[in-house]
């Protein structure tokens, strides 16, 4: 009945939203990267998960500041305040959360600790969200985080670029069992419409506040 309940929700909220989805889509095409342009770089953890299929793939506009790490970037990802999202992100969350909470999706957080500092001591992120970090060098990172539903990767890089840097932001994901492909068709049509292209482009702005003149 949990279960049943947990999914009727999500689904309901799917075909409610799908006829509202399409025009924010369009809208949020700017940010997808061509998995071409992705993979047409020499970057490490595309070999680390060659194994994990590639879900999809995003594009910043990271704009002036040379000598820029990755950890740049995700210090901007991990400073967002969700409470400053839109009403619709936020309910989106919300959401996930009831959901989550009914199916029993996510496994309680072992840490509280965002950070950490490595061997030179410098700051270190160690999770975002639910990713938990894996892999991290000076123009990429690579984080995981499993549920019962979905077991995801999640890819951030930087390169050089004329107007300062590229950012790279990519999803994995790996079955774990036969409702992966369901759970994750539910969830594309937010993603895809809101959820991500807000986050990108606070990022963007956030970054150019930064950097743009430093």
């Amino acid at each position: 009945m949990r279960t049943r309940l947990g999914w009727t929700i999500l689904g309901g909220a799917v075909g409610f939203a799908f006829a509202h989805t399409m025009k924010a889509s369009a809208a949020g095409n700017r940010f997808r990267a061509l998995r071409s342009d992705y993979r047409s770089h020499d970057f490490e953890v595309p070999e680390i998960l060659r194994e994990v299929p590639l879900h999809d793939a995003w594009s910043l506009r990271l704009h002036g500041a040379e000598g820029r790490k990755v950890r740049h970037l995700l210090e901007i990802f991990s400073s967002l305040d969700p409470d400053s999202l839109s009403p619709v992100v936020r309910a989106l969350f919300g959401l996930r959360r009831l959901v989550g909470q009914i199916l029993v999706l996510d496994p309680p957080d072992p840490s509280a600790d965002r950070e950490s500092e490595d061997a030179s001591g410098e700051s270190r992120m160690r999770s975002i969200g639910p990713f938990r970090f894996v892999y991290e060098s000076d123009s990429e990172a690579l984080a995981e985080a499993r549920n019962s539903t979905v077991h995801a990767y999640a890819h951030w890089a930087i390169v050089p670029s004329l107007e300062g840097y590229t950012g790279y932001w990519a999803i994995y994901v790996k079955e774990v069992n036969r409702w992966t492909p369901v759970y994750m068709s539910l969830v594309d049509p937010f993603r895809k419409a809101y959820v991500y292209p807000e986050i990108i482009s606070r990022v963007e702005r956030e970054w150019a506040r930064r950097y743009l003149y430093s």
